[in-house]
């Protein structure tokens, strides 16, 4: 997040007519980078934003990522390819339905016991902070916070654990409070289905109403593009 000292360059009305534009169409943006999905920052800049790393030109970009985000219709996750993500809400069941199924993935051990644990720890302890799930986890150390660093985004891209802000907005990273899936905005916006569809039909009607032109070419194998689907077996 920029400081507050930080000028931050301000979004232009045509970028943000390309930003709805394309939500209109895809349904799901990326915040940033060059990816098969348009992303925020390209849209708003009207060219690829292409700085590396912790970058202040991508501000614009977490700015109205988190305006969107607050909107009643639109969710942020770790979805394509387990990076940010703006979900339009037309296709949260397709998403809820890919999620629901990967966390059966993650309570049966396919992402390895660690990640079992810890997703174990926020489903008994709804709203715990990164700190506090780290000590209860016994995690200490240089080799500790790799291994919680990387137990945590694997759950979050796997759609398994959702964060929130901390109260007072001063991180996004580890002090996030944590909860289930099913704790988060897309599994409460989600009406409850009759029958969940299959994996299969979940993934395949979320490519579709995604890439309603057909898809890009050389597109990678689901599993690059949707983590989730990587414990499924």
């Amino acid at each position: 997040m920029p400081p507050k000292d930080c000028i931050v360059k301000p979004i232009s009305e045509e970028g943000r007519k390309r930003v709805e534009a394309a939500l209109e169409k895809f349904g799901i943006l990326l915040v940033q980078g060059q990816w098969e999905l348009p992303s925020l920052a390209d849209l708003i800049e009207g060219a690829p934003v292409t700085a590396r790393g912790f970058s202040y030109d991508y501000a614009p970009a977490w700015n109205l990522r988190d305006e969107l985000g607050a909107r009643e219709d639109i969710a942020l996750c770790k979805l394509f390819r387990g990076k940010s993500t703006l979900v339009h809400k037309r296709h949260w069941p397709m998403v809820d339905s890919i999620a629901r199924i990967a966390q059966r993935g993650v309570t049966a051990g396919r992402g390895g016991e660690l990640a079992r644990v810890m997703y174990e720890v926020i489903k008994a302890k709804p709203g715990i902070v990164g700190d506090q799930l780290k000590k209860r986890l016994e995690l200490s150390g240089r080799a500790g916070s790799a291994k919680f660093q990387r137990a945590k985004a694997d759950l979050e891209q796997w759609l398994a654990i959702v964060g929130s802000e901390a109260p007072g907005g001063e991180s996004r990273t580890h002090d996030q409070h944590w909860h289930v899936w099913a704790e988060g905005k897309i599994a409460k916006g989600v009406a409850q289905q009759d029958a969940e569809p299959t994996l299969l039909a979940a993934a395949d009607a979320l490519m579709k109403a995604t890439f309603p032109d057909g898809l890009p070419p050389e597109m990678p194998p689901m599993k690059k593009l949707y983590p989730a689907l990587a414990l499924l077996g």
